[in-house]
């Protein structure tokens, strides 16, 4: 619900993503292989939230009290009923509503080979290129770059992950 709370109290993609991306980023650097079940309780949640708060410059106390209260259901349906069917998590929407889960039996070792074949703007982002048409895997805690496109230009191509 904080997320929800977040795109609404910031709205843009250049100014809510920062908060997501920082706790995302935290959470990837804290469990480098993966969150173990269980791991993530409220204390840590809340701590990382307002942490990334202060950094991102996002005042963490309307955002609780937008999770906590009658705003945060709302917002929190809103991004339900927009959320298309998929059959797992993360999930990418590239274009105009095809879905990817990522991994599965098909796109199981290239995130970015899924993500460039399912692309049909143009031009395609520079992660798309090669000289021999095929993205090799990225090895384990590389990071890829959709270009210096921003947030938005990166909505705005089709390019949303959630």
């Amino acid at each position: 619900m904080m997320y929800a709370c977040n795109k609404n109290i910031y709205p843009g993609v250049d100014n809510y993503m920062p908060l997501i991306h920082c706790v995302d980023d935290t959470l990837v650097k804290m469990f480098p292989k993966g969150l173990p079940e269980g791991t993530v309780n409220l204390t840590l949640a809340t701590t990382i939230v307002t942490e990334c708060s202060h950094t991102v410059g996002h005042d963490y106390a309307k955002l609780d009290a937008c999770a906590k209260g009658s705003d945060g259901i709302k917002y929190i349906g809103a991004e339900k009923a927009k959320t298309p069917g998929h059959k797992g998590v993360p999930f990418w929407i590239i274009g105009e509503g095809t879905t990817i889960t990522y991994p599965n039996a098909t796109n199981k070792e290239n995130l970015v080979a899924a993500v460039c074949n399912a692309y049909t703007g143009s031009p395609k982002p520079a992660a798309c290129s090669s000289a021999s048409n095929s993205i090799s895997p990225l090895a384990e805690g590389s990071e890829i770059s959709f270009g210096s496109l921003s947030c938005e230009a990166q909505t705005a191509a089709g390019i949303i992950v959630l």
